[in-house]
């Protein structure tokens, strides 16, 4: 099956102009794109914009529609959110301390001395 008459329609603007009309309805698969989104840095220092897009539903206020790639970005969050509360799978500062207090090294001369208490 082949794509027949397929059309991608797109429009870019700024923030403030796409809130500016906030009773803009996209169609159902366009494309915008918010040009001043964010931005990043290279390697190199270089600031860097990265758009914010979004995608009509053909029903739903552009002001309503969530940016391509937020509920994936809030999955993430909340999953890394839960590791890292997860007091059963971290190992705390009490532990390491005692785990390293169990057995005393000397080092002298390049020559290592085990010691036990």
């Amino acid at each position: 099956m082949g794509i027949v008459n397929a059309r991608i329609l797109a429009r870019r603007d700024t923030t403030a102009n796409w809130n500016a009309h906030r009773d803009f309805i996209p169609l159902r698969g366009e494309i915008i794109v918010y040009e001043d989104y964010g931005s990043t840095e290279d390697g190199y220092g270089n600031r860097i914009n990265v758009p914010g897009i979004k995608i009509g539903d053909g029903r739903a206020y552009l002001i309503d529609l969530p940016f391509a790639g937020d509920e994936v970005s809030h999955q993430i969050l909340a999953e890394l959110r839960a590791h890292t509360e997860d007091a059963g799978i971290h190992v705390t500062a009490a532990e390491k301390d005692g785990w390293n207090n169990k057995l005393n090294c000397t080092i002298r001369d390049g020559n290592l001395t085990l010691n036990r208490d």
